[in-house]
């Protein structure tokens, strides 16, 4: 859990002080998200084909295709977003925008798939908001909203963890709709 606090609590101040113009030498912000998963995915491409090479093999063009949708969603849509708003409003701010991604998910799910929202996730839901309420209260300094930047990332994000339920090639059982892994395994990437 401390890991999954440091790399995820850094992620949106490293992004900042990569993209930072007032740096000098800031990297544009799709560059450096490019960067950052080519190598990512190269080191888990290296590891499935190691430890689990039956897995590629067994993978159908539909299958690859819907995965480059929910990866683009992810990490064009939510991180490649994010690092252009970040480059002109600070990372705190970012990270407590990005905070609501609960409830896009929560509001997405029930519209478009007409999921159920349990009333233990509405509960939390209303809790991880007035946090965020009292983390972002007139304390929160004078930033300007990018609105090009962590709300519309946080609105890719989540069409991305909700979008394989709607393509045709998921499998029955969808391991990562409605899961935090996309989150968790994402920043450490």
């Amino acid at each position: 859990m401390l890991t999954i606090y440091i790399v995820w609590g850094t992620t949106y101040l490293a992004i900042r002080v990569v993209v930072d113009p007032d740096q000098g030498m800031a990297i544009p912000p799709f560059a450096m998200v490019f960067i950052r998963f080519a190598i990512a995915g190269l080191a888990m491409l290296a590891l499935v084909a190691l430890f689990a090479r039956d897995a590629l093999r067994s993978l159908t063009r539909a299958q690859i295709r819907d995965q480059a949708i929910v990866g683009l969603a992810l990490n064009v849509g939510g991180l490649g977003v994010t690092s252009f708003g970040e480059q002109t409003i600070p990372s705190g701010i970012t990270a407590l925008l990005i905070a609501l991604l609960p409830i896009w998910v929560a509001v997405i799910g029930r519209v478009v798939y007409k999921d159920r929202i349990a009333p233990l996730s509405i509960l939390g839901i209303a809790v991880g908001i007035v946090g965020v309420i009292i983390l972002i209260s007139p304390d929160a300094g004078d930033a300007v909203l990018d609105p090009l930047g962590p709300p519309a990332s946080s609105l890719a994000r989540s069409a991305g963890v909700l979008a394989p339920s709607g393509v045709s090639a998921a499998p029955q059982r969808q391991p990562t709709r409605g899961s935090p892994w996309p989150f968790r395994c994402s920043p450490a990437l």
